[in-house]
């Protein structure tokens, strides 16, 4: 159907290459572990990751060459959405 649906409109579906990496037990522990507690597929963790980068890159490019951590969302100018499941708020 969305195949379909592409060809319709005059689109392609993105080519996808697939890759074969190594990683070490303790990456592989680590990401599988984050995977679950993520509710998701390692692959979709690596995405992530690949993703982050890519976002520096392009924020590095565009003159904001730092990236950091806060306690208070307000103190954010970019804020990367997705990247990890957001912490449950504690109550105060």
């Amino acid at each position: 159907m969305f195949k379909v649906l592409l060809e319709i409109i005059g689109m392609r579906k993105p080519e996808k290459v697939r890759w074969t990496m190594t990683l070490s037990a303790d990456i592989s522990e680590w990401l599988e572990r984050t995977a679950r507690e993520e509710g998701v597929k390692p692959k979709d963790i690596i995405r992530r990751g690949l993703s982050a980068v890519k976002l520096a890159q392009e924020q590095r490019e565009a003159g904001r060459p730092y990236i950091g951590f806060v306690d208070d969302p307000a103190k954010l100018d970019l804020q990367f959405v997705g990247l990890v499941n957001a912490p449950e708020k504690k109550a105060a």
